[in-house]
C-alpha cells in the first residue's frame, strides 16, 4: 500500500540545488567514490556527456599522460571549453614535465584541426605558439607561425612576435636572427617594439651588441621608440663585452632621446663597477642614484656587499649591510648568505656565527655548503659547542634526503674534535 505525505508536504515545491551548475563529484563523475567501481573510460558510450567544468576537474586530476590526451580530445569539443586558458596551460605544464612532447603535440595539433572549421581568432593561435614555446618546443612554434594563412588569421605581428619569444626561451639566438631576415624580407608585417626588444636581446646574446645598438635608429625609422627596457639590454650587452666606452653612448644616447634611466639601468652600472674592482665608485653612483629619485631595491645593496666582498672589504661591506635596513630596504635571505659565504672566506668565524644565528632566526638557512665552511671553521678555533648548536638548530630544516650529508658532516666534526660528539644531546629545543 502506497504510503501518503501529509497535506502540508503536498504544497512543497521540489527540492532544488542552490547553485546554478551540477556537482562536479557525482556517480557519474566518480563511480568509484559512491560504488568503489572501476573508474569508467572517458570516451565509455554509458556515461553521460559531461560539461566544460567536469572536463576541467578531470583534468585537473589525472596523472595519466595517455588519459589525460584522451579527455582533452573529448573536452575540446565543447565551444566554451577554449575559453579556459588555464587548463591549457597547466595541461601542457603537466605534460611536458613528465618528458612528453609527443602527447604535447597531439593535444596542439587536435586543436589546430578543430580551428579549421571553426571561427577561432588570432589570440587562439598565439596562444599555440606560445604553448609550444613554454613546452621547450621551438620547431613546433614556428610551424604554427608559417602555417598562419591556413587558419584565416595570416602572418599578424602578435604570431611572429609568439614564435621569437618560442626561440628565445629555448636559447635558440641565431635562429631569431635568421627568421626575422627571413620575415623581413618575404612577409610585410610591421615589427613593434616586442619584436625589436627580442631581435636585440639576441644579438646581444651572440656579442653583437653593436648591431643591436644600430637597430635603435631601425627602430625610429618604423616609428617605434625605444624604451628604457631597450636601452637597457643594449647597456647590458657592451659591458658583457668589456666595451665601456660604447656603454657611455649608450647612456648619451638614452638622454637625447628623453628616455630616463630606472633602477635596472643603475642596478647593471653597479654591477660593471664592482666587477672592475671599483665598488668604491659603485657606492657613489648609489648616491646619485638617490639623488635622482630612484629608490635602490636589494639586489643594489646585495651587488654591493658581494663586491666590498671580493675586494677583501669586509668593513664597508657591513656598512651597506647595515645601511639596507636604514633606507628602508632589509637584507633578503640572498643577503645573508653571500656575507656569511665570505667571511667565511676570511676566516671571520666569529663574525659569521653572529650573521649566521641572525640568519636562522629570520628562518634563513644557508645551504649545506656553506655551513659546512662555518661548522669546521668554528672547529677550527675551538667552538665546537657553537658548531654543534648551529647543525641542530639547521639540520631539521633541510628535506630528507640531505640525511646523509650531515652524518658525514657529523664524523667529520668528530674526528676534528678528537673525540665523538651527540648532537642530538647539543640541539636546542626548538
Amino acid at each position: 500500500m502506497e504510503r501518503k505525505l501529509p497535506c502540508a508536504f503536498k504544497f512543497l515545491p521540489p527540492l532544488r540545488p542552490h547553485y546554478p551548475y551540477r556537482s562536479l563529484c557525482t556517480s557519474h563523475t566518480f563511480p568509484e567514490l559512491f560504488f568503489g567501481a572501476k573508474k569508467p573510460s572517458i570516451q565509455s558510450p554509458r556515461r553521460r556527456r559531461l560539461g566544460p567544468y567536469e572536463f576541467l576537474s578531470f583534468l585537473k586530476l589525472e596523472k595519466d599522460p595517455d588519459r589525460l590526451v584522451s579527455i582533452w580530445k573529448e573536452a575540446s569539443e565543447h565551444h566554451r571549453f577554449h575559453h579556459h586558458r588555464s587548463a591549457y596551460e597547466s595541461t601542457v605544464k603537466k605534460l611536458a614535465s613528465v618528458n612528453r612532447p609527443d602527447a604535447v603535440e597531439e593535444i596542439l595539433e587536435h586543436e589546430k584541426q578543430l580551428s579549421r572549421s571553426r571561427p577561432y581568432n588570432e589570440g587562439f593561435i598565439v596562444r599555440i605558439i606560445t604553448l609550444y614555446g613554454r613546452a621547450g618546443m621551438p620547431d613546433q612554434a614556428v610551424k604554427t607561425f608559417r602555417q598562419c594563412p591556413d587558419f584565416d588569421c595570416g602572418h599578424s605581428v602578435k604570431c611572429f612576435n609568439a614564435a621569437l619569444c618560442a626561440l628565445y626561451a629555448a636559447k635558440q639566438h641565431q635562429r631569431i636572427l635568421d627568421l626575422y631576415s627571413e620575415i623581413k624580407e618575404t612577409v610585410n608585417i610591421k615589427p613593434n617594439l616586442t619584436t625589436f626588444l627580442t631581435v636585440i636581446k639576441a644579438l646581444c646574446q651572440v656579442g653583437s651588441s653593436n648591431s643591436g645598438y644600430s637597430m635603435l635608429d631601425e627602430m625610429v625609422k618604423h616609428g617605434c621608440s625605444p624604451d628604457t627596457v631597450t636601452f637597457n639590454v643594449v647597456l647590458k650587452g657592451f659591458y658583457n663585452e668589456a666595451k665601456p666606452q660604447e656603454a657611455a653612448r649608450v647612456l648619451k644616447k638614452m638622454s637625447e632621446m628623453g628616455c630616463h634611466p630606472d633602477v635596472h639601468t643603475y642596478n647593471i652600472r653597479i654591477l660593471n663597477l664592482c666587477n672592475e674592482s671599483k665598488s668604491d665608485e659603485a657606492k657613489a653612483l648609489l648616491r646619485v642614484m638617490r639623488a635622482d629619485g630612484i629608490k635602490p631595491n636589494t639586489l643594489s645593496y646585495n651587488t654591493l656587499i658581494e663586491g666590498f666582498c671580493k675586494e677583501h672589504n669586509l668593513v664597508e661591506a657591513n656598512k651597506v649591510f647595515v645601511d639596507m635596513a636604514g633606507n628602508e630596504c632589509d637584507p633578503n635571505n640572498q643577503s645573508y648568505y653571500t656575507f656569511i659565504y665570505y667571511l667565511c672566506i676570511e676566516e671571520e668565524f666569529d663574525w659569521a656565527l653572529e650573521v649566521c644565528d641572525e640568519s636562522i632566526r629570520k628562518n634563513w638557512v644557508p645551504n649545506i655548503s656553506v655551513l659546512q665552511m662555518l661548522i669546521e671553521g668554528l672547529v677550527k678555533i675551538s667552538k665546537v659547542d657553537s658548531a654543534c648548536r648551529i647543525i641542530g638548530e639547521a639540520r631539521s630544516r633541510f628535506p630528507s634526503r640531505c640525511v646523509g650529508l650531515w652524518d658525514d658532516i657529523e664524523k667529520a666534526l668528530s674526528k676534528s674534535a678528537g673525540s665523538p660528539i651527540s648532537l642530538e644531546a647539543k640541539s636546542p629545543k626548538m
